[in-house]
């Protein structure tokens, strides 16, 4: 089983590792364990004094861990070396769309995140850590040497003893659903960036992926990565 992770778990957030849910079973697979950081400040800090309250203890080193969570952008969608979530912020309906409005940002640089995580006793033998981000892959001017904040958050969990962890970052904004996508000849996933296991193209005639938005274009996340 995989896993996904909330460091901000607000109504925003937990909508959104709702829909991954719902996808994933949707594709007969078993659903994700969400763990939820509902506190904040002096009640954050007075649980972890107990060891055993500590949400990321019994994840398994060898599973995948997503953390979900909000890539921070400048005007022209190019990344500020931050990510977050808006405590406090409400939900607004217009022509169908949500769109959340107001609250207080909480943000973390990747030292502050990596330090989030090893606060929470995420076992250091961590392989496979997701940044569910958007353009969390996309290397940013506000990090040293340009890097992704996937990258920079890769090398702040190796400073803390997470020697085996592979930090995973995403090209472009992330999806909260999952896309239909028809496979084989001509088809709509090939046209999306499904690249890898061309062998599977055929053979199924609709198949369901988690979705990223580059350029406006709606593309399959598991083509537009990297790992770190």
């Amino acid at each position: 089983m995989s896993t996904i992770y909330l460091p901000v778990a607000t109504p925003e957030m937990v909508e959104m590792a709702t829909k991954l849910n719902t996808g994933r079973t949707g594709k007969g697979k078993t659903g994700y364990n969400i763990i939820q950081c509902t506190d904040s400040g002096a009640a954050k800090w007075a649980r972890r004094q107990q060891h055993n309250k500590r949400l990321l203890l019994n994840v398994p080193a060898t599973e995948k861990l997503y953390v979900l969570i909000h890539g921070i952008e400048d005007q022209h969608d190019q990344p500020v070396g931050l990510v977050g979530v808006r405590r406090g912020a409400e939900a607004v309906q217009s022509h169908g769309v949500t769109t959340w409005v107001g609250g207080k940002r909480r943000t973390y640089t990747p030292l502050t995140l990596a330090k989030h995580l090893n606060s929470e006793a995420l076992t250091k033998q961590i392989v496979d850590l997701r940044l569910f981000a958007c353009y969390s892959g996309v290397p940013s001017g506000k990090l040293p040497q340009n890097v992704s904040f996937a990258e920079a958050l890769k090398t702040e969990m190796r400073g803390l003893g997470y020697n085996s962890v592979q930090v995973t970052g995403y090209f472009g904004a992330l999806g909260d659903g999952y896309l239909h996508a028809s496979m084989g000849g001509n088809n709509a996933a090939h046209k999306q960036g499904m690249t890898a296991n061309p062998a599977s193209f055929g053979k199924l005639s609709v198949a369901k992926y988690k979705t990223v938005l580059i350029n406006n274009e709606e593309h399959i996340a598991s083509a537009n990565k990297q790992v770190w």
